[in-house]
């Protein structure tokens, strides 16, 4: 396989020394000077039942800016770039900030038929690179006054991360907490006392 002819490498052996060295340095950032690999596609997923019509949870799903202000009680979410056009379609864009940083989503998807919002993030936030939310709301046939709501959200974990288990678990708990707090909101009309801001930093 790897036989010379004249002194000379074969065809087989440039090609296989071209896979290996392709291969090495495109591999995750596995190449020298990458430094550790980017661990891709980390799943995390939460669910629940939500004290809703399935008509009524899609309604303030479907909207993005409504979803994140229900699941984030205080935060002051935005729409940007959405000129000429609804504002909760695929393209759409926007924008709030959390206690890890400023976030930019875009609107990635929506199936009103399976009742299914797909949105991602923009950059790397918090640690973490790729965010692809997907939100799946499903009836419950015996009891059509609630839904089952499912959310589920992957991710990459750059290799210069550190503390790459503390990210996985704390994403893990904010999906339970923002599923917690939307159903709180169904239950009761109100967001969680907790995270709430009473007036603008400005005005205080």
């Amino acid at each position: 396989f790897f036989s010379t002819s004249a002194g000379r490498p074969t065809m087989r052996f440039v090609l296989f020394v071209a896979i290996v060295f392709l291969g090495w340095h495109g591999c995750s950032g596995m190449g020298p000077g990458h430094g550790r690999p980017t661990l891709p596609g980390i799943r995390v997923a939460s669910s629940t039942v939500l004290p809703s019509t399935l008509t009524d949870a899609w309604d303030t799903v479907r909207d993005l800016r409504s979803f994140l202000t229900h699941v984030n009680p205080g935060v002051d979410v935005a729409w940007i770039n959405v000129e000429g056009g609804e504002s909760s379609r695929i393209g759409a864009h926007v924008q709030y900030d959390v206690g890890f940083g400023h976030v930019v989503g875009e609107v990635a998807g929506i199936d009103e038929e399976q009742y299914s919002l797909t949105f991602r993030t923009l950059g790397i936030v918090g640690g973490v690179d790729n965010v692809v939310v997907k939100l799946q709301l499903r009836p419950i046939t015996d009891d059509p006054a609630s839904c089952f709501m499912e959310m589920t959200k992957t991710f990459d974990v750059p290799g210069e991360t550190k503390g790459t288990r503390g990210i996985v678990e704390s994403l893990r708990r904010s999906a339970q907490e923002e599923l917690t707090n939307l159903k709180e909101y169904f239950a009761t009309g109100k967001h969680a006392s907790k995270n709430l801001i009473v007036k603008p930093k400005d005005e205080l």
